[in-house]
This record gives structure tokens, sequence and C-alpha cells, in this order.
């Protein structure tokens, strides 16, 4: 877990500081980047839970 908030980190950082994209674009990138292992935690606790209930 500590692994993969590193290496959303490194992600965020890096689209934040290379290319040449608009601010907008950036923005964008960051927040989807950011939010991908929130809704992949999420989703495993819901499946972990749904699975506790069924057995």
């Amino acid at each position: 877990m500590t692994l993969l908030a590193l290496v959303d980190c490194a992600a965020v950082v890096y689209v934040l500081f290379t290319g040449k994209r608009s601010f907008y674009d950036r923005m964008i990138y960051t927040l989807i980047i950011f939010l991908l292992p929130f809704a992949g935690a999420a989703f495993a606790a819901y499946k972990h839970y749904y699975w506790l209930k069924e057995h």
C-alpha cells in the first residue's frame, strides 16, 4: 500500500512537471491518477465486506 502511494506521488509529480500540456490538462491527469487508487481500495473493501456477509 505504501509502495502504491509512492508510485502515485511520483506519477503526479511526473505529470505536473513534464510535457507541454496546458495547466487544465495537468489538473485533470492529476485528479485521475490521484483518485484511481482510492477507487480501487474502496472497491476492494466493498467486495470484501460483501464476501464476509455471504459467508
